[in-house]
């Protein structure tokens, strides 16, 4: 996996627990985002520093105590001394200040003393009341735990002896039995066991497989069996999954005695013609033991105390406050959180093993034509990609772009890649090779693993995307409760769709996770710049290398610069009409690191194709002829586009009662929206954005486009370009790229914070109807709960269902926590 699991525990744990340390123990003004900057800063030091243990030149404990660990506490030591150093010298400055004031305060503390004391004490009881209301709920989720959620154990306590199928009758179809009593079964086409003349009570049949290789993971089961009221009874298809145990152990819940039970063992889809399983044992009535999950305890518990909270405190009335200490520690656990879920999702979706077959190469592409193939061609000093060999029929092809004419003629080619003047090139942005790859390459000699690009890109998404929901409540949104800024930074985060391209890290998905990355933090910095009353230059300088840079990894995504304008002309024509030499510095702010970015990008798309302009998807060698589009006339664009938008925004899911209870549609259940081939679409179907309640929300914006512009001029402009930039990047990825979920995550992060300011203006109306208000927080609180929902769950599976095929253990770990059965 290039990185284990463990190391990268150790690693994010270092960083936040650091983090949270400088936090309390040393930031004396409690700042959230001093603390924030300090846990990334570790983060990048460790991140670097884990490097040497992948290259394994020291070992995993000689690594902790011995680089990762010292390093963290001198940069902990270091920065607390330079933020004391700081504090002695801003305090003596204020000293004066500070003793007049504390003069005139001493009255007003004289006279609060006793009802701030009367108010601690409130505080301290209402503390143990939530103290002990959580230990209710505790309790109440483990006898629920202890009894509702293992009613299989109970059943089998009335069932008979054990019994072992060594001494009983029985056929085997397609399987031997060795000396030892293992079972040795033909997996390529299934084999079975059958055992006669039983004549007892059977309630489970434990089976006990032992799994010869390292790929794949599982095996499918079913039993059939005859008793006194039915003959040829059948149970539904069971997994048998390396490592996990609850699964072995099925109950056929029989009426009477059983004269036969037979067990099939069926192949799979993922079975090779090896054989791979054997069956260690087979008990008949064992019981079944006991299954205490404690993540399904805790996530019980939390969901009783927060529906407590809800209806008996005052917790939907608290209004979100930057300063508060508490409030900042609950959105640290947010970003942890949302981390969390694309690490799980990344490590999740690699193979669970190290050593398995060449299927499982596919997933962890670390060696393919843009983290290796890119990476070694500009490090040789070329842009075209050497490690691909073009074949002698692609060179003699007239038409080398027709997939059709490809297939036909049997033309060896290299998939997505892009093909010009007889050599391979790679139209996937150059920006994140740069920042990250390239890098990591100089300083280790070796190539990054693609899941690790996703990874990281996606968490400073995350942490951008919601430093920037922050900066936009604390700018315009002054009265927004707690819980609705808390449930809009999941929501922003998670229904961003990164959950989804974490399920698949492949190398498409990097671009898409930097563009993110780039935009979220460019705008952040963007409002941070304009802010207070003095323009930050640097700041905006920064902003808009952020918003260059994106496009570097995608070229669509020029078009998010527009947010540059709105925030900075006020300043524009201020120092245009006050300060030139200010007003010179603002516009170099803006030019040079766009103009920068401007002709590194244009020189790397002339030494390819010979085009400043030229990005290289027309080249491109895939299913499509993109430069064939061309020959559309306008009706057949407006079709496809119209039926892309369709898909982008309505396409619905497929709702069931198993785990993981939603999946999108597959495409070839829609074969009317595929528009003769010239509109390609995601094979295992679109999550259309109109699936998240929270984005209903859009469709009120006429209603609080008034109390927007009211409130900020500049917010309402931002508002309708985030619409129009949406619009747009929708359109264009339509007609060059088709669609896909992985496309809309250009654009569903400005529909989602259009949503958010829209729900933020609604309730805020409602102010002076109490009663209402509430009621409709509630409303809002529970469509942002659905979107997270599913979002989550969607990504359990994802495009083509990673945990379930290299990790079937933690997949059928989770179906056991969250379904009933």
């Amino acid at each position: 996996m290039g990185f284990s699991i463990m190391m990268i525990i150790i690693l994010l744990g270092l960083s936040f627990i650091s983090s949270f340390a400088y936090y309390k123990y040393f930031e004396k003004e409690n700042n959230f985002i001093h603390a924030l900057w300090f846990s990334l800063l570790v983060l990048v030091c460790n991140y670097f520093l884990i490097c040497i243990e992948q290259l394994k030149f020291i070992s995993i404990s000689t690594y902790i105590t011995g680089v990762s660990l010292p390093v963290t506490i001198v940069l902990i030591l270091s920065l607390a001394g330079l933020q004391h150093i700081y504090a002695i010298i801003r305090t003596f400055s204020e000293k004066k200040k500070a003793a007049a004031k504390d003069a005139k305060n001493n009255i007003v503390k004289k006279r609060n003393y006793n009802s701030s004391l009367e108010a601690e004490q409130h505080k301290s009881v209402d503390c143990k009341k939530r103290i002990l209301i959580f230990c209710a709920c505790v309790f109440v989720s483990f006898l629920a735990e202890l009894t509702l959620f293992n009613y299989h154990h109970y059943i089998t306590l009335w069932a008979d002896k054990p019994i072992d199928i060594v001494s009983c009758t029985k056929t085997l179809a397609n399987a031997t039995q060795n000396s030892d009593n293992t079972y040795i079964q033909n997996p390529a086409g299934g084999s079975s066991i059958e055992i006669q003349n039983i004549n007892r009570k059977i309630s489970t049949v434990y089976i006990q497989p032992k799994f010869l290789t390292s790929f794949p993971l599982m095996q499918k089961v079913t039993i059939e069996y005859d008793d006194q009221e039915c003959s040829k009874r059948k149970t539904p298809e069971i997994t048998l999954v390396k490592g996990f145990s609850p699964n072995n152990y099925i109950d056929i819940a029989s009426c009477g005695n059983v004269s036969r039970i037979k067990i099939n063992f069926n192949a799979t889809e993922v079975q090779n013609q090896n054989q791979n399983v054997q069956i260690s044992d087979i008990v008949l009535n064992q019981p079944i033991p006991l299954d205490i999950n404690l993540i399904r305890i805790l996530l019980i518990s939390l969901a009783l105390f927060g529906l407590w909270a809800v209806k008996n405190t005052n917790l939907m009335h608290i209004k979100f406050d930057s300063k508060s200490k508490t409030q900042n520690v609950v959105q640290c656990f947010t970003i942890v959180f949302v981390i969390g879920v694309a690490f799980f999702n990344v490590m999740t979706s690699l193979p669970y093993i190290d050593d398995a077959p060449a299927k499982t190469n596919y997933l962890d592409r670390t060696n393919d034509e843009y983290t290796t193939g890119l990476l070694d061609s500009l490090m040789h000093g070329h842009v075209y990609i050497d490690t691909y060999n073009v074949s002698q029929q692609l060179l003699q092809m007239n038409d080398p772009y027709n997939y059709q004419k490809r297939a036909d003629e049997n033309v060896p080619f290299t998939w997505d890649a892009v093909y010009h003047n007889g050599k391979y090139y790679s139209y996937y942005g150059i920006v994140p090779l740069l920042v990250l790859f390239i890098p990591f390459n100089y300083f280790t000699h070796a190539h990054l693993g693609t899941h690790m690009g996703v990874f990281i890109f996606s968490s400073l998404a995350f942490i951008f995307l919601i430093l920037l929901w922050r900066e936009i409540v604390r700018r315009y949104l002054k009265n927004m409760s707690f819980i609705m800024y808390i449930l809009g930074c999941l929501t922003l985060s998670v229904c961003s769709l990164i959950p989804y391209i974490c399920r698949r890290p492949e190398f498409y998905e990097v671009p898409i996770a930097a563009g993110l990355f780039f935009l979220s933090a460019g705008f952040w910095l963007l409002l941070k710049s304009t802010v207070w009353e003095r323009l930050s230059f640097l700041k905006l300088t920064i902003s808009c290398l952020c918003f260059a840079l994106a496009v570097g990894c995608k070229a669509d995504l020029v078009l998010a610069s527009a947010f540059v304008p709105i925030f900075v002309f006020p300043w524009i024509k201020k120092f245009w009409q006050k300060n030139k030499k200010k007003f010179i510095k603002i516009i170099l702010s803006i030019a040079v690191p766009y103009s920068l970015i401007a002709w590194l990008l244009m020189w790397y798309n002339y030494a390819r194709f010979g085009s400043v302009t030229e990005f290289g998807v027309i080249y491109q060698m895939t299913t499509a002829n993109m430069g064939a589009y061309k020959f559309l006339n306008p009706i057949e664009k407006i079709n496809k586009v119209l039926l892309g938008v369709y898909l982008f925004i309505f396409d619905g899911l497929n709702f069931g009662s198993s785990w993981p209870f939603v999946s999108t549609r597959p495409i070839d259940s829609q074969p009317s929206l595929l528009f003769n081939g010239y509109l390609y679409v995601c094979g295992a179907g679109v999550f259309g954005l109109a699936n998240f309640p929270v984005l209903w929300n859009v469709a009120v914006l006429p209603k609080t486009s008034k109390s927007i512009r009211k409130t900020s001029p500049q917010l309402w402009f931002a508002v309708i370009a985030m619409l129009i930039i949406s619009a747009a990047m929708m359109v264009s990825t339509i007609l060059v790229a088709g669609v896909h979920t992985r496309y809309a995550i250009d654009f569903t992060w400005m529909l989602l914070i259009v949503a958010l300011i829209c729900m933020y203006f609604i309730n805020d109306y409602l102010e002076i109807y109490p009663k209402v208000q509430s009621v409709v927080l509630k409303i809002f609180c529970l469509m942002m709960i659905i979107s997270i929902m599913l979002m989550l769950l969607e990504s359990a599976t994802g495009e083509f269902n990673r945990m379930y095929f290299n990790n079937p253990r933690v997949y059928y770990f989770l179906e056991r926590t969250f379904e009933f059965r």
